[in-house]
């Protein structure tokens, strides 16, 4: 299922023969999790967590290089609803304990970190697909 979708993304995943499961995520834990390091989030102020691309997007500081992001997660900020998610964020591990670095689910993610902050109720648990790989550091 991983490799229909996503392969193109996860090739480097795969080929260091990262196990998958499918399992469920505590939404309130979702700003603890880290970004990949891809540079243009390396860019912003913070920890690397998703909180701090969350609060880059609230501030209307996000660096130049993520105006497309920035964009597209304004127009479906508009018409986020946590209901209709479909599909499971991406993240991956070195075990099934933290750290956990996000892949795939991005503006999923942000748009529900703002709206817990601004008060919405959501369920206890989103959808995730957890990549467990021993040799994470290998990955580019």
């Amino acid at each position: 299922m991983i490799k229909s979708f996503r392969s193109r993304l996860l090739n480097g995943l795969i080929r260091l023969a990262t196990e998958w499961y499918a399992g469920r995520f505590q939404t309130r834990e979702l700003g603890d999790i880290e970004m990949i390091s891809w540079p243009p989030f390396t860019k912003l102020k913070g920890s690397n967590k998703l909180i701090d691309l969350t609060q880059a997007f609230q501030d209307g500081e996000m660096p130049l290089e993520l105006s497309e992001f920035n964009n597209n997660l304004q127009r479906m900020r508009a018409r986020f609803r946590f209901d209709q998610i479909k599909g499971r964020i991406i993240i991956v591990s070195q075990s099934q304990r933290p750290t956990y670095y996000l892949v795939e689910g991005y503006k999923r993610s942000c748009n529900i970190l703002i709206d817990i902050q601004e008060g919405k109720s959501h369920q206890d648990y989103i959808p995730v697909i957890l990549g467990v790989c021993k040799r994470l550091n290998e990955w580019a």
